[in-house]
């Protein structure tokens, strides 16, 4: 029976009359699919529960604009029926008479004429075969995001593309262990429906097989790798390798050069992320629009913890936030850090047409940073591994003591080390504080690490403008601002950014992002000029001004990272608009 096929048992044939002893084993029979295209022709498989059809004694009926033009039967439970579906057949459900040993069973509503249909093209591959395929539909409204295929157990759609509303493409990938034969493809509309178009598929017997060499390797490994095939057809410049987990192209196994040897063979070069997830991967090779997925093929294993590859991530902030509606200050304390594997290869920063998003230099030199947007995706790349150093790690200095307790975050796999819930009082301004951790046996162990986290010298407040109230600015005009110095010489600096609508956010150059800032000289007083403020678009923009200095350069004994820097800072943020 075909999957789709048991809940479109549609009629107790043959049921008892009324007041009568029920039958022993009366059928139950049934059709599928239950619908078809104006102007297609297809088979209907037929079934009953209860042997009951016979060759030359079984006949089918769909009522006017439908041709029956056969019925072959199979044996007693199952026939096909091959149906023509006029291009005027009346539209809508209709019932299906079966003629069974001289005797009509009516099937009520049992099929449904459609406007809509589609075809397929190519129609078939052979076990753990990728092909690209091409919807062609007829009178149909497909729609990105909302329709979907399907072609049953064993064939794993891996791309689907709506192109208008009668044509889609995609890519199908058979595995190799998939039934062989005629398959129903389906597509999903939404929640209205499905489409279907019988058979329209075939797993054929024979098999492309390939064999992947060698089948694992550790985190942060770069290694060899040889492909052995069957049935292939690589070509040298047009075959290329990715390796794929449960949620597309795997970003954390990454293939560094591919060489074709011949048809059947190919050897290459490939790297494990340090931060890659352990676990499987298919192996999927595509030439031109033929391919071959070989499922579970490579399998990433986990690296032993290794000291000198110990990164540090160290911060303690106080962070101001004002309401816009009411001008109420929020007030944020936070000590964070984390003990990581820095990710190798390191993820790459974006490829910028217009440059990258730089700094501002010091001092009293204003300048807005700009890229194109379209050059400026964010990168997909692993989440580091991070490693335990105890329940809780410390922050001391004299007679304080500040405690970070263990976070393990479910959703990212990070482990890493926060105090919440401070006050400013915690953080005691112009201190350098040490860094101890509890230790965890296989971990980072207990360590001392010496004045490696500072604080700003001194607090500081925003004396104007009032950045509240939908606070505007016309950008034709100097934007001035004041505030009490923050005594950052000389080894803090004071920081103003200005974002143009979001982070980052569109510049008056259309497909342009960026945004003005500077590193002024603290004392109290700066302007940026409306030439720096022309470049931003109009809008709601969010301002930063932050008293900010970094640490001295430290590592955890042992490790090969002796160039961690901790941050701090004492942050206003704020927002208005700009016209």
């Amino acid at each position: 029976m075909t999957p789709a096929l048991a809940p479109a048992l549609l009629l107790l044939a043959c049921a008892p009359q009324q007041g009568a002893a029920p039958a022993a084993s009366s059928p139950v029979y049934g059709l599928w699919p239950d619908q078809g295209g104006q102007g297609t022709t297809l088979t209907l498989d037929l079934e009953a529960t209860v042997a009951s059809f016979a060759a030359g004694a079984t006949a089918l009926d769909l009522g006017e604009g439908i041709t029956v033009e056969g019925v072959e039967v199979d044996d007693g439970w199952r026939a096909r029926a091959t149906v023509r579906i006029a291009e005027d057949a009346r539209l809508g459900a209709r019932d299906a008479t079966l003629a069974v040993d001289g005797a009509a069973v009516v099937l009520p509503a049992a099929f449904q004429v459609r406007a809509d249909s589609f075809t397929l093209s190519p129609d078939q591959a052979w076990l753990g075969e990728t092909v690209a395929v091409q919807f062609q539909g007829k009178a149909t409204s497909w729609t990105a995001g909302r329709t979907w295929p399907s072609f049953g157990d064993g064939v794993e759609v891996v791309e689907f593309t709506v192109l208008d509303e009668e044509t889609a493409t995609g890519r199908a990938t058979v595995d190799p262990g998939a039934t062989p034969g005629w398959r129903d493809v389906e597509l999903q509309e939404g929640a209205e429906g499905r489409l279907v178009l019988p058979d329209g598929f075939l797993v054929d017997r024979a098999a492309v097989l390939g064999a992947l060499s060698p089948s694992s390797a550790e985190q942060g490994q770069t290694l060899s790798f040889s492909v052995e095939g069957w049935q292939t057809a690589f070509v040298s410049g047009q075959t290329t390798v990715s390796f794929h987990d449960a949620w597309g192209p795997a970003n954390d196994v990454l293939v560094d050069s591919v060489t074709v040897v011949d048809s059947n063979s190919l050897v290459g070069q490939l790297t494990v992320s340090s931060g890659a997830v352990v676990g499987s991967r298919d192996l999927q090779i595509q030439t031109g629009t033929e391919g071959l997925v070989l499922p579970d093929a490579f399998t990433v294993l986990a690296a032993p913890f290794a000291l000198e590859d110990v990164a540090v991530d160290l911060r303690f902030s106080v962070d101001r936030d004002v309401d816009n509606a009411t001008g109420a200050v929020e007030e944020t304390v936070t000590a964070f850090c984390m003990f990581y594997t820095p990710l190798q290869p390191a993820c790459p920063l974006p490829e910028l047409s217009g440059g990258e998003l730089g700094s501002p230099q010091r001092y009293d030199l204003p300048e807005s940073f700009g890229i194109d947007a379209s050059t400026a995706a964010t990168q997909d790349c692993p989440t580091p591994r991070t490693w335990g150093a105890g329940e809780v790690v410390w922050l001391e200095a004299d007679d304080q003591l500040l405690t970070l307790e263990r976070v393990e975050d479910d959703s990212s796999g990070l482990v890493y080390y926060r105090a919440q819930g401070l006050a400013l009082a915690d953080y005691v301004l112009g201190t350098d504080y040490d860094l101890r951790t509890q230790g965890e046996e296989g971990q980072v162990g207990a360590v001392l690490v010496e004045g490696v986290q500072p604080t700003v010298p001194a607090d500081w407040s925003l004396l104007s403008p009032t950045l509240w109230g939908n606070h505007s600015h016309d950008r034709a005009r100097d934007f001035c601002f004041q505030w009490t110095p923050a005594q950052t010489y000389p080894d803090a600096v004071f920081i103003s950014t200005i974002w143009s609508r979001s982070e980052p956010g569109p510049l008056v150059e259309e497909g342009w992002v960026g945004y003005v800032g500077a590193v002024p000289w603290d004392d109290g007083d700066f302007c940026f000029e409306a030439a720096q403020l022309s470049v931003l678009a109009p809008g709601t923009v969010p301002l930063s001004f932050y008293a900010f200095q970094e640490g001295p350069a430290f590592g955890l004994p042992g490790s090969s990272y002796q160039d961690n820097q901790a941050s701090t800072w004492i942050r206003l943020r704020a927002s208005m608009v700009l016209q």
